[in-house]
């Protein structure tokens, strides 16, 4: 197994699949307003670049 910080050029993929577990996992556990507010959060630029990937 490799642990590494992604670069800029793989944070979208890494987004993508978030959400896609997200909704595959969480969606027992969270409505239609948690998935809203997830989502909110990872497609708002300011909050993702104070991110490390």
């Amino acid at each position: 197994m490799e642990i590494r910080k992604l670069n800029k050029s793989e944070q979208k993929q890494a987004i993508a699949l978030a959400l896609d577990v997200f909704i595959t996992c969480g969606k027992a556990d969270y409505n239609e307003e948690g998935l809203n507010a997830f989502m909110s959060f990872i497609n708002n630029e300011s909050y993702i670049n104070e991110l490390t990937f």
